[in-house]
């Protein structure tokens, strides 16, 4: 495993040298299916389906991190912590939500991790709520629901500190400049949610937009620290190594509405 110093060795464009990332090919040989940097690379395939490819190179993303000992927060992307929150010491401290690791097992789950169930019903209305899912356990998995219709969140994971305590680390990946807002509401509901249930007060946010212009507000009512990915920020947080694939898969899935 590679220490999480790699980002502080990468040039000034933020590239990670080559040789450093094919040490996450570093596996046993029964295992090279499961090669991080490989699954990276595929999941950029032009045979995938354009919005669900944005999921995948994310999830591919983080897990390759991962492989590499490298924390949740890449070295230069902006992290950004609500005036609002600014009452928890942990809330104030960015370089808290910094040092957070990915777990050292993490495995996959496409379970659904929340499901939305009908509480009250009328002729006229119906009334549904979001509710966790039975028999969640979050621990050491990585939540990328299957769900094509899965409520709140993308994917979903609990980060850990290493002076102790977890942090729930949320995600949206096709967020556009349309539904921005909505995602921002579920967001915040998937957070308040989740940390409710699990008693994991810390949250961070993960928020990827296409499309949208660097003007954009809606940013500014999310109740959590978060991470903005819009087009001006993704050299930042994919590093130079894969933005222009990840530039080519946006405009992939702007280009198909």
């Amino acid at each position: 495993m590679v220490p999480a110093i790699i980002e502080a060795i990468s040039d000034e464009a933020g590239a990670i040298p080559p040789a450093v990332m094919c040490l996450a090919f570093e596996v046993k040989l029964d295992d090279m299916v499961h090669h991080p940097l490989l699954s990276l690379l595929n999941a950029f395939s032009i045979y995938i389906n354009p919005y669900k490819q944005l999921e995948l190179v994310s999830k591919a993303y983080d897990v390759f991190r991962q492989s590499l000992g490298l924390l949740v927060v890449p070295g230069k992307a902006n992290l950004s912590i609500p005036f609002k929150e600014k009452g928890c010491k942990q809330f104030e401290d960015e370089a808290w939500y910094r040092a957070l690791v990915f777990p050292k097992e993490m495995n996959e789950s496409q379970d659904s991790l929340i499901v939305t169930v009908q509480v009250k019903a009328t002729a006229k209305k119906k009334m549904h709520c979001k509710s966790l899912c039975t028999g969640v356990n979050m621990t050491g998995c990585y939540f990328h629901p299957s769900a094509a219709n899965h409520p709140l969140i993308d994917r979903a994971f609990v980060a850990v500190h290493p002076n102790g305590g977890n942090c729930l680390v949320l995600a949206q990946d096709k967020v556009n400049a349309t539904t921005f807002s909505k995602a921002v509401t579920d967001l915040n509901e998937a957070a308040a949610l989740l940390a409710a249930k699990t008693g994991i007060r810390d949250v961070l946010v993960v928020v990827n937009v296409i499309g949208a212009s660097d003007k954009t507000k809606s940013q500014d009512q999310l109740n959590f620290p978060y991470i903005l990915v819009r087009s001006i920020e993704v050299d930042d947080f994919y590093s130079i190594n894969f933005a222009p694939m990840v530039r080519h898969a946006r405009e992939r899935a702007l280009l198909s509405k």
